[in-house]
C-alpha cells in the first residue's frame, strides 16, 4: 500500500510544498517527488529519493557532493516530516 503526505519547505525565500508518494521495495524505500512548482523542476536532477542502507536520504543516481541547495531543502523537509512520525 502507498503511502502520501507533504512535505514543505522555503527556498529563495519562498514557502514551496511538494507531494511525497512512498513506495517499499526489495532493495529500499523510494519515494517519489510531485507537485513540486514548475519552476523549481529543473534544479532537480530527478524526482526520485531513495532511504539509503547508511540511514540517510538521497537523490537516487545522484551524489550528495552534487546536491544543490533545493535538493538539500526538500531532503531536510521529509527528514523532519519522517522523523516526526517515528515511535
Amino acid at each position: 500500500m502507498a503511502r502520501i503526505f507533504n512535505i514543505y519547505f522555503e527556498y529563495n525565500y519562498e514557502a514551496c510544498s511538494a507531494v511525497v508518494m512512498v513506495r517499499t521495495t526489495p532493495f529500499h524505500t523510494e519515494y517519489t517527488l510531485s507537485s513540486v512548482d514548475g519552476s523549481l523542476q529543473h534544479f532537480l536532477p530527478t524526482n526520485k529519493i531513495i532511504f539509503t542502507p547508511s540511514g540517510g536520504y538521497a537523490f537516487l543516481n545522484t551524489p550528495s557532493t552534487q546536491h544543490n541547495s533545493l535538493m538539500n531543502e526538500i531532503l531536510k523537509a521529509m527528514s523532519s516530516h519522517l522523523q516526526s512520525f517515528e515511535v
